[in-house]
């Protein structure tokens, strides 16, 4: 455009020459010495644009031959940035494929050319760590620090990361730990810091960490929660429960009114209340807590406790059961309640209806004792055997699942996992397993 533009110009100016030249040529008159020439007007401005055409692209040439080196070293330079940024990114795209070892190669090929160097270090100290080879996996990232001391936090929280995946949660807690004194708030940090003490079985240091989870909102409410319960269920296991004050129920008193309404808490401590054998306090645990959000595992642990009234106490499970008519644990509750309650007919009808719903082995093992009680030895046993294949099809299968939960990292599926539960998951399965096989075994000598 710039061209045409000074075309036409070029243009417009020669005729306006030619034309005023029409009437008066003009003279234009050289002298150098003796020596004098005449040119007509127009012909010498004509000589004098060639003349400085010519110059211009005399200088313009010579020019270029000396800015030659200097451009050339550019386009060269251009040229190795170009081929290290195609290596950075074919090396990250070996990473994704899980080719380590070319995606490494790739990663540190032209770091002299390379517009992020840090990120490249970080990316192949991953890649050494994947083929166990931590001290190169250490040396990039010492690279990586000295190069660029700005970003020393997510450089840091990298090698965390890589530590922890690595199994060496001392490292990674002495780390993080440094990282959480100077950035307490840091949500990234608080989330590897749970990992670990996780990863650690470290629940005392989890529950001393819930509040800045929850008040930095590092972690979802609903995982906060899971972890709440899991560290004070690890820590109820370990207390001694006093006769005349019972740890469990202290702990329950002290808790934040909004975690007494969560039914996940709830049924943790009901839990602990009834194992020790408080069963009034178990009640009004789980009483309360229905009262303000329903769980329907809540309702089946109610079967199990007592405040002396048993009318009482049905009379509550049928209120519950006009609105959650097809759930299996209110009827067996209310098997457990009515059996206890001497109402052998409605104990057995609420049994086989909780079994119809799905109730699980315990309803089995329990309508089993009930009819061998009576002195139904073929009923029982068949209950029995069916209480068994539930232990097998059900339980077994959950205790599979949460040994797999156990397994994996917060960073790949950001689940909580109680203390031990597949351990003990797998303990209830074989303790259940064993009472239905020694009834089985005794029932059939009688049968």
């Amino acid at each position: 455009m710039k061209m045409l533009i000074i075309i036409i110009l070029a243009l417009a100016a020669a005729t306006t020459v030619g034309l005023m030249s029409l009437d008066d040529p003009g003279l234009m008159v050289l002298s150098y010495g003796q020596n004098t020439w005449e040119l007509p007007l127009v012909l010498g401005l004509l000589l004098m644009v060639v003349a400085f055409a010519l110059l211009y692209l005399l200088f313009n040439f010579l020019f270029g031959i000396f800015r030659a080196p200097k451009k050339a070293k550019a386009w060269n330079q251009q040229r190795q940035n170009k081929n290290a940024q195609n290596d950075t990114l074919r090396g990250y795209a070996r990473l994704i494929e899980g080719n380590w070892e070319q995606g490494e190669k790739d990663l540190v090929k032209r770091l002299d050319h390379c517009n992020t160097p840090m990120l490249n270090y970080l990316g192949a100290a991953y890649a050494a760590q994947q083929q166990n080879n931590y001290d190169k996996r250490d040396e990039y990232l010492a690279l990586a620090e000295k190069l660029d001391p700005a970003n020393r936090m997510a450089i840091d929280i990298t090698r965390a990361r890589m530590l922890t995946q690595a199994g060496d949660y001392v490292e990674a807690k002495a780390l993080l730990e440094t990282m959480h004194h100077h950035a307490p708030a840091n949500k990234t940090v608080l989330r590897l810091m749970t990992d670990v003490l996780q990863q650690t079985d470290d629940w005392t240091g989890i529950k001393a960490l819930l509040p800045k989870l929850e008040k930095t909102k590092a972690l979802p409410e609903a995982q906060v929660m899971a972890l709440n319960v899991a560290a004070r269920e690890a820590n109820l296991s370990l207390a001694v429960p006093d006769t005349i004050n019972t740890s469990t129920l202290n702990e329950y008193k002290q808790l934040p009114r909004k975690h007494k309404k969560d039914a996940q808490m709830a049924t943790m401590f009901a839990k602990q209340l009834i194992n020790e054998g408080e069963l009034h306090q178990a009640e009004a645990v789980i009483r309360k807590a229905i009262a303000k959000d329903w769980s329907s595992e809540l309702a089946g642990l109610y079967g199990k406790t007592d405040i002396d009234d048993l009318r009482k106490q049905i009379a509550l499970a049928t209120t519950w059961l006009t609105e959650h008519e097809e759930d299996a644990m209110v009827n067996l509750t209310l098997a457990r309640l009515n059996l206890a309650y001497k109402q052998y007919d409605k104990a057995r009808v609420y049994y086989n209806t909780a079994i119809e719903q799905g109730a699980g082995d315990e309803a089995f093992y329990e309508l089993g004792q009930f009819y061998e009680t009576e002195g139904n030895h073929k009923t029982a046993l068949t209950y029995y055997k069916k209480g068994m294949q539930a232990v097998i099809t059900g339980s077994v299968a959950s205790a599979t699942g949460l040994a797999f939960q156990t397994g994996a990292s917060s960073e790949a599926a950001e689940s909580i996992v109680m203390p031990g539960a597949a351990d003990n998951a797998l303990v209830a399965v074989e303790t259940v397993e064993a009472e239905l096989i020694e009834s089985v075994e005794v029932l059939e000598q009688k049968v």
